[in-house]
């Protein structure tokens, strides 16, 4: 009988620590073959279970047989996969935590439905058919519970190495939390009841202020993200409407050349006709309808409207407007993203300019140009001072909508990001700068 509980207890320990050193292992990527890592890790397996076979006879230095037991699989894991030791301790402390944790909420729950959770543990730790069976579904269910979740393991390895620490340090908190009460439940020691609340008291605090920065966190990640959906619809939005606009440009100056004709052969019937003042008349509406008008023509339909109707609005507001595009290619760039940019640089310039009471101080530059594998799009503007001097940061000034107004810069510094690139913004001499640069090899 005392061979066969021997035995037993060898194959629960080999089980348990088969189940750590495989958490530890799956924590990062295999060094060998299937046979190869299987045999590894049995043999591993078993030194390790001999080494807490052997600490087990040590009662006096039973509380080192945990740490033992990982430090040694963090060692040997070494051996047969990748993976940094402070991963490799985390998935340590991890998997000790759960069996340990499993084995506790069984003994307790067996001992809650006796009626006498000590006398029940007492009587698990005798060598009889009962602690066997207890084993042996307890270590199972260890067994089953890591194939189960083997393939989630391997996620930790996307952790941040901060967010690793303190995952290690709430696992090492729990455990010693965990150790600490289950020794006052089976031994009613009130010194370690008195310790066992100040860290659990510690613990949960630290716990509410986490899920409290979590939500702090979730809820910004949700503001960004609604956000970027807002921006996304708007540049659509304002691609659509551009294009419609360079649309409703091309088809005016169809109808202007055809208005042009109409009044060819008017003058041409009234000439018959002898009417001077009517061919008077009509040659002066001539002169004008035929005034060629200067469409800014890159071959890039979002460029030519936005720089066309922008045109438009800095003559309205009395802004000195030129452009130079010399780009020949930007096909490769989201009409959408082009138009986040662009509009939104021209957007500002104009509103920069307003602010200057002399309107022959006010102008605007655009230039599109190419340097090797990149795209410079690069607006300047007339200021009426510094924009850096008391406002570091381009912030906005406006209270009303200060949202929307507050996206602009967001929305050219996401765009060019997207396509590897940034926006610079500079001053100097009076002028503001905005170059914002893409790279076309990046292009999604």
């Amino acid at each position: 009988m005392e061979t066969f509980a021997q035995f037993m207890e060898f194959v629960a320990t080999f089980m348990e620590c088969g189940v750590i050193l495989s958490t530890v292992v799956a924590a990062g990527e295999r060094k060998h073959s299937d046979k190869k890592h299987l045999f590894l890790v049995v043999l591993f397996t078993t030194l390790m279970s001999i080494y807490v076979t052997l600490m087990n006879k040590l009662s006096l230095f039973s509380f080192l047989t945990p740490v033992g037991a990982i430090i040694l699989a963090v060692g040997i894991s070494v051996l047969i996969s990748s993976g940094s030791i402070l991963l490799r301790g985390t998935a340590g402390i991890m998997a000790m935590f759960v069996i340990q944790t499993f084995d506790y909420l069984i003994t307790l729950g067996i001992g809650l439905i006796s009626g006498n959770p000590k006398e029940t543990f007492f009587f698990l730790l005798e060598p009889r058919w009962q602690r066997f069976l207890f084993i042996a579904s307890d270590k199972l269910f260890n067994v089953v519970l890591y194939f189960l979740l083997r393939h989630q393991i391997g996620k930790i390895q996307a952790l941040r190495k901060k967010h690793l620490i303190l995952l290690l340090v709430t696992c090492g908190l729990s455990y010693t939390t965990m150790q600490m009460l289950f020794s006052m439940t089976i031994y009613g020691d009130y010194a370690t009841l008195q310790g066992a609340s100040i860290i659990s008291f510690t613990y949960l605090l630290c716990f509410l202020i986490a899920v409290i920065i979590a939500l702090f966190s979730i809820t910004e990640m949700e503001r960004e993200r609604f956000t970027n959906e807002l921006l996304q619809s708007s540049n659509q939005m304002l691609e659509q409407n551009y294009q419609q606009m360079h649309k409703n440009a091309q088809d005016n100056a169809k109808r202007l050349h055809d208005f042009h004709h109409h009044l060819v052969a008017i003058r041409g019937m009234a000439a018959k006709g002898q009417a001077e003042r009517i061919n008077e008349y009509v040659g002066s509406l001539l002169d004008t309808s035929y005034q060629e008008l200067k469409l800014c023509c890159s071959g890039c339909d979002i460029v030519d409207a936005i720089i066309n109707y922008q045109h438009v609005q800095a003559l309205g507001k009395g802004v000195a407007f030129k452009y130079r595009v010399r780009s020949g290619d930007l096909d490769s760039f989201s009409p959408v993203d082009i138009c986040a940019i662009l509009s939104n640089q021209i957007e500002n310039a104009l509103e920069a300019c307003e602010k200057i009471a002399e309107r022959d101080k006010r102008f605007v530059s655009v230039e599109i140009r190419q340097q090797e594998d990149f795209v410079l799009f690069q607006v300047s503007n007339s200021v009426q001072e510094d924009p850096f001097l008391h406002n570091s940061q381009l912030a906005t000034t406006k209270l009303e909508d200060a949202f929307w107004h507050g996206l602009g810069l967001k929305n050219i510094r996401d765009t060019a990001k997207k396509y590897g690139g940034s926006l610079q913004n500079r001053y100097e001499n009076g002028v503001f700068t905005s170059t914002a640069l893409l790279c076309k090899q990046l292009t999604t």
